[in-house]
């Protein structure tokens, strides 16, 4: 455990320094990414278990998951990541380091090797999509930093080579840099675009390969720790659509029904 709390905090930006709490269970429900990994990483340190929820959340579902985790707390060294509530209430997805930390050690082993180390944030820490870019980078010797997507200065203020970096957006974020010339020429920079949360639209497919930008459409759910398979960005160059192959250790079959 101190290995890896030591990996992520390597990869944090200096100012992320661990605060501790004594409690039973930690929920973090905060904006600031910097508070989160502050409270995340002290939490972690101590194994004690660590709950994750939206900040915008109506407090009937924040009073609901309070009522169940303290009729049921949950048990050491575990982190409970919210799903996304597309289909009423969110449920908490059970996960710990070693469940983390294998998802990013696929991700690692594919593509640590071309270089792909870092990660540009500009996820929300409480969802998967946010919080497993810091797993990766950790896992890849890397760093992670924090930014708005909507910075127009976004590509020139992390102070990170973008050729090694990965930047993740969902398809309503990829379409909205698409519009911008300026942006567009930004998304060129980056190593590799990671986009999932939905299907992305074929026109801003389309538009992602003909302006060049190294697209990797991924497929995955927050009970895996994010992606699953993954389409490496020159085969999405080359024409090829799809979420691509499984990540290493990972395996991926359709249902006779499809």
């Amino acid at each position: 455990m101190d290995k890896l709390v030591e990996r992520l905090i390597a990869c944090l930006p200096d100012s992320v320094e661990p605060s501790f709490e004594d409690a039973a269970w930690i929920r973090i429900d905060c904006d600031d990414p910097q508070e989160f990994w502050k409270r995340f990483i002290g939490a972690m340190k101590r194994e004690i278990p660590v709950v994750l929820m939206d900040p915008s959340w109506p407090a009937t579902w924040k009073s609901h998951m309070q009522e169940l985790l303290e009729a049921a707390p949950p048990e050491k060294g575990q982190i409970l990541i919210p799903t996304s509530g597309s289909s009423g209430t969110p449920k908490l997805c059970v996960h710990d380091s070693r469940t983390l930390g294998f998802a990013a050690t696929a991700f690692a082993k594919r593509f640590q090797s071309a270089g792909i180390i870092h990660s540009i944030n500009v996820l929300p820490q409480h969802h998967v999509g946010g919080l497993m870019p810091v797993w990766r980078s950790a896992a890849c010797g890397g760093k992670s930093v924090f930014a708005n997507y909507r910075d127009p200065d976004l590509a020139n203020s992390t102070g990170l080579p973008l050729g090694q970096c990965s930047l993740s957006l969902v398809p309503t974020q990829l379409g909205r840099l698409l519009q911008s010339s300026r942006t567009i020429q930004q998304l060129r920079e980056f190593g590799m675009i990671l986009t999932g949360g939905s299907a992305c639209p074929p026109a801003i497919l389309q538009k992602a390969r003909d302006e060049g930008i190294r697209l990797a459409s991924c497929y995955g759910m927050t009970e895996s720790a994010a992606m699953v398979t993954l389409l490496d960005p020159d085969a999405f160059l080359g024409g090829e659509t799809g979420v691509g192959s499984a990540l290493p250790g990972m395996s991926v079959s359709i249902e006779p029904d499809g």
